[in-house]
Order: C-alpha cells, then structure tokens, then sequence
C-alpha cells in the first residue's frame, strides 16, 4: 500500500499565498459547513473550472506528520491524496497552507451540471428504486477502492455526495470525517450523528466497515422514501425502522438487514452487492416493470435479535419538509446559495452568534423531539463552529 508521504508527494502544494493569488481566480461561495468553506474558482493559465475549500488550523482534529516538509498536514488532505486516482471521488489537484490566513485550501475538480444529492431527494421528494440502486451500486464500488486504500470516509450520506444530472455518475466529497482504515475498533467519530450507528451511541466504539454499512441503511432509506429513519438517539439505539412510502419488500429488506442493531450480522458490502434488490436492478433495462412495491405501511423491530413484521394502514401521504432534511447545516458545494464569499462569514460572524441564542433547544436523546427542530440545532450548531475564519481581505483574490 502506497505511503501516506508518497501520496502527498503526487499532488503539489505552496505555501505561497502570492502564488495562490496568481494561480486561482476566486468567486462565489458555493458551500459551507463545521470544518470549511467551499468557493467557486478558475484556474487562471487555462481557465479551468476548480473549487476551493478552506479549512481553519483550529478546526483539524487529525494530522499527519510530513517528513519532506517536517509539518504537519490535515489528514483530509492525506486520504484525498491517496484516494486521487479512485474513479468516483472528486480529485485533489493542489493544496496551500497559508500561514497568513492561519489554514489551507484544497483545489479540487469542479464540474457543471452536478448537484448534491441531498437537494436531487428534496426536488424529487423521493428517488425512484431504479435510480437508488444505480446510486448505491456506484457508492459501495467507491467506498470498496478506498476501502483497498486503507482510508475510510465515515460520513457517507446526501450531503457528501454529489450527481452528474447528465450522466447519473455520482462523485463522494468531503473526507474531512475520514480516517486510515484498521480492523480494530475506533474511538473517535466526527461524522454525522443521525448516520452513526447505535454501538457509538451507546458504547462509543465501532468498526469502519460495520459503521459504513449502517450509513448505506441511513442513506438508501432517504433515497427511496425522502427523509431519515431516525432522528434522535433512542430512535437509533431501538433500531425501529418504518416505511411510510410504497417500496418493494426486497428494497426494505436490503434496508433492514443494513440497519441491523448487532454489527456482527450486519450485511458486509459484497453482501450488499449480492443482495437480490441490487442484482435484480443490475440486470434491468428500461422497459422493464420494476418489482411490485408494497401497498401498507410497513413497520420493522428488532427485539432480541429477532426481527418481528407488522402491517399498518397506509399512511403514503407522508412528505419531507424540505426544510428540515439536511442536518449538517452545509449548503451544497454545486448549487449556489445568497452568499457572495468568504468574507460574508468574517462580517456576520458576531450577527450569527447573536441570533442562534434564540433558536430552540431540544434535547438529542429525547425520544418525542421534534425531526426539523432537531435537524436546526444541528445544523446551527456546526454553522456556528464554522465561524473560524480570520479577520482578512479575502476580496483581495
């Protein structure tokens, strides 16, 4: 397996922020999260289309110590380093550490016609199975290259993947919750927690493989019906799953069987990709009828290891609050939101922290709390820590 200096060897790198000012052509903000900024850019030798995130020294919570340059690097740029030639993940093409701005930037590829999918589910209100399975199929082939990388990504969900609207080819962004894959248990997660899984709820130790798995669950659930099965962590931990959209019994099989509350018998990804859903959906072409979607609502519980079904009257009017589905508070890093730069976190940074006081507070654990009240604490929350940046003239570049 290539070294972790051997990988930031391939990709060039400048701690000149004369030469980052002359290298890139910088515009709108096109994304912003906890960890980071994303800018829209354009190389300026050949006027290609780049992005551009910035990530404040103060918000890196893992490093790797580079011997070349005997410094420290952020482990986010290291796994996309190593992951550069994984087709499928948006490709690192330069990084600076800018002493004067107290962070890096990462350059990476950009492209037109993409959205996240976070926003294709909200425009769509639920994503057919055809196109879900296509989307799983592509996302466990990425996550099984990195995988044989060693880098492992822990934050898989919408927001963190985006979509070719012309082609259905889907990219996976956003390493900043990765790590270096091990068989042992981790300790650590700064992924989301509504796709964590409930051995780090209760027990705050899990495997990558296992927690991955539970993510596919969270994210095929939210593909097919449009919002999230769980939004707090009892709900996790009580490993209820109810299907309020009219899919396929083999597609809540798949879904239960990665929701699988004990880690040990959750499906493995070759599993997933044998799973008679998936295969079924490989093999289909246009004109073909899509299997029979159930016609109740449909609610799973795992109770003792033992998985009990009950069928409910039909409850199909159900649908997301638009509002209330992304959790991370990030704005997508390819549709454009009203915020002009950088520079609009510097000016309202004390505006921001004024106004979150009087949002409300519901407690994560509390079984009855509110989805969308909840998903705005989270999303204030790590909107909140993502006011690191320095007080400077971003406008200058």
């Amino acid at each position: 397996m290539e070294p972790l200096d051997n990988a930031l060897n391939c990709v060039a790198m400048s701690e000149s922020l004369e030469d980052f000012q002359s290298e890139y052509h910088c515009m709108e903000t096109i994304g912003e999260g906890g960890f980071g900024k994303v800018r829209k850019a354009v190389r300026r030798c050949d006027k290609k289309n780049v992005a551009i995130k910035y990530i404040a020294n103060s918000k890196i919570t893992s490093w790797h110590h580079y011997s070349k340059t005997n410094q420290y690097v952020p482990m986010e740029i290291v796994l996309m380093c190593r992951c550069r030639n994984v087709d499928g993940v948006i490709k690192i093409i330069k990084y600076f550490h800018i002493r004067e701005h107290k962070g890096w930037y990462i350059v990476m590829e950009r492209f037109e016609n993409h959205i996240d999918l976070f926003d294709h589910i909200t425009n769509k209100g639920q994503i057919s199975e055809k196109d879900a399975s296509n989307f799983i199929h592509q996302l466990i082939n990425i996550l099984i290259q990195c995988h044989s990388l060693g880098v492992c990504h822990r934050d898989i969900k919408d927001e963190n993947i985006i979509l070719n609207l012309l082609t259905n080819k889907i990219y996976l962004i956003d390493f900043g919750a990765g790590g270096i894959l091990h068989d042992g248990l981790y300790s650590e997660f700064d992924g989301t927690r509504v796709y964590s899984p409930p051995e780090w709820i209760q027990n705050k130790r899990y495997h990558a493989s296992t927690l991955e798995t539970w993510s596919l669950g969270i994210l095929l659930y939210d593909m097919v019906c449009g919002n999230l099965p769980y939004d707090n962590d009892d709900s996790i931990v009580n490993c209820c799953v109810i299907f309020r959209k009219p899919i396929s019994r083999s597609c809540q099989d798949l879904i239960v069987k990665c929701l699988e509350k004990n880690p040990e018998k959750r499906l493995t990804f070759t599993e997933i990709l044998n799973h008679r859903w998936l295969t079924y959906y490989s093999k289909l072409n246009n004109s073909e009828i899509p299997p029979k979607c159930t016609t109740q609502s449909t609610y799973f519980q795992h109770s003792h290891n033992n998985l009990s079904l009950k069928k409910t009257a039909p409850t199909f009017s159900f649908m997301p609050d638009s509002n209330s589905r992304r959790i991370s508070g990030e704005t997508s890093p390819f549709v454009t939101p009203q915020s002009s730069g950088f520079e609009d976190t510097c000016m309202n940074e004390s505006t921001d922290h004024n106004n979150s006081n009087h949002q409300k507070i519901v407690d994560n654990s509390c079984p009855n709390s509110n989805s969308k009240t909840l998903q705005q604490k989270q999303r204030n929350s790590r909107n909140n820590s993502s006011h690191t940046f320095t007080n400077f003239n971003f406008k200058s570049f």
